[in-house]
């Protein structure tokens, strides 16, 4: 049996167990153990359930959509190219992280939110604001205010968010996966450019 594990490799054993899931209470801490190689007993030395892991897996998930997406907004000077990127990358995460998409958007988690989560979550959001007000920035030569791209982003995301739940369920009108990308995020960018553009 191993020893000395970290709280990290719990939750990225998890993350690893959970990522294609259609059911990530087939997961345990008793799995996530054998996974690890350790007595299950060792895993409470971090958390006292599995409902507390998933909420730090939840963080963790936040911070590797975030750094991707960074890596991908770097990829392109070109301002119209990084907005597509922005909600690209959306569709692609969700999609080949089915499990991980379940556990921020559908898995219902005991116990109170953590003030860690909420803060995590905040920064996303915020992080999200600030590539779009460059963008926004790079391409109008002007900029809405916080709130206003705030909303977008939430109003966007609510739609992709609805569009990849349908075609998980394979109840989507359209079947072929890339084809389902494209036209996700050419109704996202647009989605965007008329609410941005809207006047108050």
């Amino acid at each position: 049996m191993k020893k000395g594990i970290t709280k990290e490799q719990v939750v990225d054993t998890t993350l690893k167990l959970i990522k294609d899931s259609e059911n990530i209470r087939s997961v345990n801490l008793r799995g996530v153990a054998r996974e690890i190689g350790c007595a299950h007993t060792n895993l409470y030395n971090y958390f006292s359930s599995f409902d507390e892991l998933l909420w730090c897996a939840h963080i963790r998930v936040l911070e590797i959509f975030l750094e991707e997406l960074r890596e991908k907004i770097l990829k392109t000077n070109d301002n119209e190219l990084k907005l597509n990127y922005f909600y690209a990358h959306f569709a692609d995460f969700y999609l080949e992280n089915k499990g991980w998409f379940r556990l921020a958007w559908f898995e219902i988690l005991e116990g109170s939110r953590p003030e860690e989560d909420r803060i995590a979550t905040s920064e996303t959001i915020d992080a999200f604001v600030e590539i779009v007000q460059g963008i926004w920035l790079n391409i109008y030569n002007s900029v809405p205010s916080k709130e206003k791209i705030e909303m977008v982003i939430h109003d966007v995301h609510c739609y992709i968010h609805g569009e990849v739940s349908i075609y998980i369920a394979k109840r989507g009108l359209i079947q072929e996966e890339d084809t389902f990308k494209k036209y996700v995020v050419k109704q996202s960018t647009k989605i965007t450019r008329l609410l941005l553009n809207e006047e108050d």
